[in-house]
């Protein structure tokens, strides 16, 4: 990598790197706005093989075997949701835990709330199964209160879709329910 500000950090335009040695700090505002794709797999908790028979989860929220995200049909691994309360920064990215302080998961919450302010849900899936998705409020997941007492979820909607007979021949033949908890409106 050629720096543009050379020497480094030299420009006070620089938001600086993992070589940057007057090691300034940045706000939480301004590692978002170049970094906006902080996920869970920037982690030191993740194990991109927990979903694995005999291996075992470090990740704060999810054991990757009874409960992951929800990933497309196409992707093989299911750590890339939001983070959570607990997150730290791998050091394998430099950047990332260069510029990452302790205080910022405070904000991080209601940055995260903020670019998406209505449904804010994070989707999981439960023992494998794909036909059912479970929606959870991202703050509980934040927050580690996404399970009840008994373990199960406290999911706010899932959906599934239905077989129905085809009406036309642009009709797939299935619709998508959404389904709320027992109880809810």
């Amino acid at each position: 990598m050629t720096c543009p500000y050379q020497p480094c950090g030299s420009n006070e335009n620089c938001v600086g790197c993992c070589e940057d040695p007057q090691q300034r700090p940045m706000t939480l505002a301004e590692l978002y706005d170049i970094n906006p794709w902080i996920r869970c797999f920037n982690c030191i908790h993740y194990n991109g093989l927990a979903h694995l028979p005999d291996r075992v989860s470090r990740c704060k929220r999810l054991d990757h075997k009874h409960v992951k995200f929800y990933t497309p049909w196409f992707k093989s691994y299911d750590c890339d949701g939001p983070i959570c309360a607990d997150f730290q920064p791998d050091t394998l990215a430099k950047w990332l835990y260069r510029h990452w302080r302790p205080e910022f998961i405070r904000d991080y919450l209601k940055e995260y709330l903020a670019e998406r302010p209505v449904n804010c849900h994070v989707p999981l899936i439960l023992d494998g199964d794909r036909s059912v998705l479970y929606h959870v409020r991202y703050e509980d997941y934040f927050n580690g209160t996404f399970l009840n007492e008994d373990g199960s979820l406290k999911w706010v909607n899932r959906q599934f879709l239905r077989k129905v007979a085809r009406k036309s021949s642009d009709d797939l033949g299935f619709h998508l329910v959404t389904e709320l908890p027992p109880g809810d409106k």
